[in-house]
């Protein structure tokens, strides 16, 4: 059950990219000579709470359904009109948070994406697969700090997620909060050893912090993973 959820959310978390991977977190860390390591801090946010996410997801949906065209809104009441009739069953949920995974990895216009994935987030808080799709869209648009609750709730719902782990440990890192950051980067990694992303981020900590050693099994490990990708293409 636990590869599949991981596999489901792995499906429509790369539909998320459109060119900028939600888990990517500021590359070339390593402080030049004589520059003195930030300080970590340490992040406050709202509370993942069911009545904040809610919150958050409204504020955002309410803001980007003003921002709409005509057609876009259109096609959007539409296709809104139709999940109602489906009593917004498991299935018309998802069928959201795909379109505005979508039409997010299109890049033309996020507030669409955003009315798509958010009414996915209010007709079913519990599901997973959206809260992390709500989770991957704030990092995209940069709403870095506001992305954190929205993860830790989809980290409630299902915590053994690499995916939903490695974007939290992300964002902490863009907020250098670095204890955080390093917490679920590890959590990613135990859960999933060879997760690629969480290697990466978790050896641009370790530069950041000018803990080299540490840095270089990441470094091996990422490159042995790499490998292993190139040989499973070849053959």
């Amino acid at each position: 059950a636990a590869e599949k959820a991981n596999a489901e959310i792995k499906k429509l978390a790369s539909q998320m990219t459109g060119g900028k991977s939600p888990f990517s977190a500021p590359g070339n860390q390593q402080p030049r000579t004589g520059e003195t390591v930030k300080p970590s801090l340490t992040v406050k946010t709202t509370a993942a709470t069911r009545e904040n996410i809610l919150a958050i997801a409204n504020r955002f949906y309410n803001r980007s359904y003003s921002a709409l065209g005509a057609v876009s809104k259109s096609r959007f009441n539409q296709d809104l009109k139709t999940a109602a009739t489906e009593e917004f069953s498991l299935m018309a949920v998802k069928r959201l948070a795909s379109t505005g995974g979508t039409l997010i990895s299109m890049g033309d216009d996020h507030n669409q994406a955003c009315v798509y994935i958010t009414a996915a987030v209010k007709a079913m808080p519990e599901d997973t697969l959206s809260m992390n799709n709500f989770g991957a869209y704030l990092r995209i648009i940069d709403s870095i700090n506001t992305s954190i609750p929205v993860l830790l709730y989809a980290n409630k719902l299902y915590g053994q997620s690499p995916i939903i782990l490695t974007q939290l440990g992300c964002s902490y890192f863009e907020l250098n909060d670095m204890k955080q950051a390093e917490f679920y980067l590890k959590e990613a990694l135990k859960y999933d050893p060879d997760f690629g992303q969480a290697h990466t981020a978790l050896c641009d900590l370790y530069i950041k912090q000018n803990r080299l050693q540490d840095a270089t099994p990441r470094i091996v490990c990422r490159c042995k993973g790499d490998w292993v990708l190139l040989q499973q293409g070849i053959r």
